[in-house]
C-alpha cells in the first residue's frame, strides 16, 4: 500500500516547508517514510504500530469541526477536577490534550464525548485530601 499526501503547510523549523510525504506499508511489522523537504530527502523505516498512531493522530488534527471533551485530572494534593471542553477544530482540541498531559500532576485521562454530554455536563471538584481530615482519618487519604 502507497499513501503520498502533499504537506506543503506543514513546516520543520530547523529544514524549512516538506515537500511531501511518502507512506509504504511493506508488512504489519514495519512501515517505510520519505519526507522531502527542499533538496533534502530522508528515508526511514518505523514501526507500523507508531505508524498507526501517528496517522490518527493526523487524522484528528485534520478535523475541521468541533471536538468535545472532558479532562479528569487528580493533582499531588488529591484534588480532582474533571471538566468539559470544547476545541474548535482538531488541531486545537490534540493542543488541549497535549498540555493536559504535559501539567499532569498525577492521574490525568482526556476523552472525547458528544454536543448533547457536553451541553448537559458539570465541573465537578473534590478534595480528597480535605475529606479525610474531616473524617478523622490523618493517615490515609481514598478509601
Amino acid at each position: 500500500m502507497l499513501i503520498l499526501f502533499n504537506a506543503r503547510t506543514l513546516k520543520f523549523t530547523q529544514y524549512g516547508n516538506i515537500k511531501n510525504v511518502v507512506f509504504i506499508v511493506h508488512s504489519r511489522d514495519e512501515v517505510k517514510v520519505t519526507l522531502n523537504v527542499g533538496s533534502w530527502s530522508k528515508s526511514l523505516r518505523i514501526p507500523f504500530e507508531y505508524y498507526r498512531y501517528q496517522a490518527k493522530r493526523i487524522a484528528t488534527m485534520l478535523n475541521p469541526f468541533p471536538v468535545y471533551y472532558v479532562t479528569d485530572s487528580t493533582d499531588c494534593d488529591h484534588y480532582r477536577v474533571t471538566s468539559a471542553g470544547k476545541a474548535s477544530n482538531g488541531w486545537k482540541y490534540l493542543k488541549a490534550r497535549d498540555s493536559a498531559y504535559e501539567e499532569a500532576e498525577g492521574p490525568t485521562s482526556v476523552y472525547r464525548i458528544t454536543k448533547k454530554e457536553y451541553d448537559e455536563y458539570e465541573t465537578t471538584r473534590r478534595d480528597y485530601a480535605l475529606e479525610a481530615f474531616e473524617d478523622g482519618h490523618q493517615h490515609w487519604v481514598r478509601r
